[in-house]
């Protein structure tokens, strides 16, 4: 069981939150936020956890300017090797 203390500190600052419905909707994304940003649970379970649709939670990183997507080594060597080939392919157009 939360603490009263714990609600009372922290309730001015999740009642300015500018996303959810109420109070309750405010407290889950919120948590959904920080348990995804500390990588505790992925971008998935976090929408899951926050009531959300995978692209709605995405959207609410999106506004609050969160990067949302895990952009590895990988990701770049593969871009850049798609992007010479489509070079390569309007050279010979």
């Amino acid at each position: 069981m939360l603490k009263t203390e714990f609600l009372t500190e922290f309730l001015p600052f999740v009642k300015k939150v500018n996303f959810g419905k109420n109070l309750n909707d405010k407290i889950k994304i919120s948590l959904s936020i920080g348990l995804f940003m500390s990588k505790a649970v992925s971008l998935e379970k976090a929408a899951q956890l926050a009531d959300k649709s995978l692209s709605d939670f995405i959207e609410i990183l999106i506004n609050k300017d969160i990067f949302w997507h895990d952009y590895k080594e990988e990701n770049l060597k593969s871009d850049n090797q798609a992007i010479q080939k489509y070079l390569l392919l309007s050279e010979n157009d």
